[in-house]
């Protein structure tokens, strides 16, 4: 049973209007028909049983009349039961007419706090930016438990190991992202778009657009609660993400002064100590980054990527390095991704790795707010995953940094490893 309540403003299109086989919503007629009317009543239909009350609400009108809200209809599906439905009779018509209704929003209780599903939009609105961070929160504790659980439970087995048990047991690392996506029956968030863009570009030898180009974040929790247009809602705000930085109805939120400045920092010296008397050894290929004289803005909202590490001619590690701010949080973040190439095909393979993020953050005037630095996993060792990321964040604020600042340091088993940095 599975634990959620949801409160749905339903689309219903003559008789039947279907959310991802989540919920169905029909309309029966009265049988017989009497009278010179025609009458309809409302059923609604879950595809599972949940642990709270499902509510359903809806406005039905005539076709042809244009959209209306005269009609409204409310039904709640008991906890533990799956159809709830109104009287043959709620809907009348004359004969020659039909009934039409139309999809609003869906109430989804999750991390403990309601999130509105809008379809028209097909974007999240949470009440505060509390609620907005609970979930968050939420969303990186489950996929990381889920990621941890599977790999502890086969960590005896070696990366070409863990690889096969995967296809055998048709593991998804994104299946929390998935679960909560699902939630919302057609909602359009921005990760499942860039997954099947990755999908496409692995399937065509990394060529077509690149996924990269697409993630404004390179964060899959973050991803998962914006919309495909980068967008959510908090209260009646609008909160759009582009490639230029963070709006807020409109109104662009990330610049707060601060003036460029000459960076000679050799960030070298600095990322190197972040794996430093942990037991981690470079033997292969190790490409750094050295910035220096190079005139900077403050910054925040900027993304780079690595070219790739290529420790074979069938395998290879991305390298992304992101400094972001959403409105609810900040953050600054290293991520790896590992790929493989098997029967001729390129995927996500799992390797074992370990990722680090360190550099100066400034607050919206560009004045210092100290050195942030962090690893995963934190401390010595690996996790076999197929990516991997780390990041350092604050709530309700932004960070900003200079170009050649913040950098991403990756370890692999095999004495593979790189640091690379956060320039524009």
């Amino acid at each position: 049973m599975k634990k959620s309540y949801l409160f749905l403003i339903v689309s219903f299109i003559l008789y039947s209007f279907t959310l991802k086989a989540q919920i169905t919503v029909e309309a029966f007629p009265m049988n017989p028909q009497s009278g010179q009317y025609n009458y309809f009543g409302v059923r609604v239909t879950l595809a599972e049983t949940y642990t709270d009350n499902v509510t359903v609400t809806g406005y039905i009108y005539d076709e042809g009349n244009g959209p209306n809200t005269n009609h409204p209809f409310t039904l709640t599906v008991p906890a533990g039961e799956l159809t709830a439905e109104t009287a043959a009779n709620f809907y009348q018509t004359d004969p020659t007419a039909t009934a039409v209704a139309e999809l609003g929003t869906l109430v989804v209780i999750y991390a403990g706090v309601p999130i509105t599903y809008e379809a028209n939009g097909c974007i999240l609105k949470f009440n505060s930016l509390g609620d907005l961070q609970a979930v968050l929160n939420q969303l990186d504790a489950d996929n990381d438990a889920y990621n941890d659980d599977f790999d502890n439970q086969y960590g005896h087995l070696s990366e070409e190991e863990l690889d096969e048990m995967d296809e055998q047991n048709e593991f998804d690392e994104f299946k929390t992202y998935k679960d909560f996506e699902a939630l919302f029956g057609g909602f359009c968030s921005k990760r499942a778009e860039i997954e099947a863009v990755e999908n496409a570009w692995l399937a065509n030898n990394f060529t077509g657009t690149d996924p990269d180009d697409i993630d404004l974040t390179f964060d899959e929790a973050e991803n998962t609660i914006f919309n495909n247009t980068y967008s959510f809602k908090i209260g009646n705000d609008l909160y759009q993400l582009t490639s230029a930085g963070l709006y807020k109805n409109g109104v662009y939120q990330d610049d707060g002064g601060g003036g460029a400045r000459i960076s000679t920092e050799n960030n070298n010296l600095m990322f190197a100590n972040l794996f430093d008397n942990t037991g981690y050894r470079y033997s292969g290929p190790f490409i750094s980054g050295y910035v220096s004289n190079i005139w900077t803005d403050c910054k925040t909202n900027k993304r780079k990527k690595s070219p790739p590490i290529e420790v074979s001619s069938t395998r290879r590690f991305i390298q992304k390095v992101a400094i972001s701010s959403i409105g609810v949080r900040t953050s600054i973040k290293g991520k790896i991704v590992h790929y493989k190439k098997k029967n001729g095909n390129w995927k996500r393979k799992k390797a074992e790795m370990a990722v680090g993020v360190n550099g100066p953050v400034y607050n919206l005037s560009c004045s210092s707010l100290g050195n942030k630095s962090k690893t995963n996993p934190n401390g010595a060792g690996y996790k076999k995953r197929k990516s991997l990321k780390v990041k350092e964040w604050d709530f309700g604020t932004i960070w900003k940094t200079y170009s050649g600042e913040v950098g991403t340091s990756f370890a692999a088993a095999g004495g593979y490893g790189n640091i690379f940095l956060l320039t524009w």
